[in-house]
């Protein structure tokens, strides 16, 4: 009897280890003129320094909560910076009247959705992140 809860226990910490730590994708709306972004661009996008697609066409970027494990994936794995340095670029950029904060998404969900409908868009899920929605998955090259 302890055998099989202690293996049903490890089971359930590595999948929700697995869980925490599956690496955010970058995603974006379907008609996105790219194939793929490097880590500068992907930065310049989400400090809200690039804010057009290379057609001209505006950039809409989409977040989740800073508390959001993905999100803290994103910011470690891809961008290579704090969630709270991010959130220091976006309040300055926002106080100083420069730009306006990235769009908050409530969850991964509603990230989705949104980037499917909204031209222009990009936001993050996580690797493991089922999608029914048109979206297109964007690879981080070296």
């Amino acid at each position: 009897m302890f055998k099989k809860i202690a293996k049903s226990c490890f089971v359930l910490t590595l999948l929700f280890t697995h869980s925490l730590t599956s690496a955010a994708e970058i995603v974006v709306h379907p008609s996105t003129p790219l194939q793929n972004l490097d880590e500068g661009q992907l930065r310049a996008i989400f400090s809200l320094q690039m804010t057009r697609w290379a057609d001209g066409s505006p950039i809409v970027v989409l977040r989740l909560s800073a508390t959001d494990p993905t999100h803290k994936s994103f910011c470690k794995d891809k961008l290579k910076i704090l969630p709270q340095q991010l959130e220091a670029v976006w309040e300055r950029l926002v106080f100083t009247g420069q730009r306006a904060r990235p769009l908050l998404m409530k969850n991964e969900s509603e990230m989705m959705s949104a980037i499917a409908s909204t031209p222009g868009a990009i936001g993050y899920i996580a690797g493991t992140q089922e999608h029914a929605v048109e979206i297109k998955m964007l690879p981080l090259r070296p």
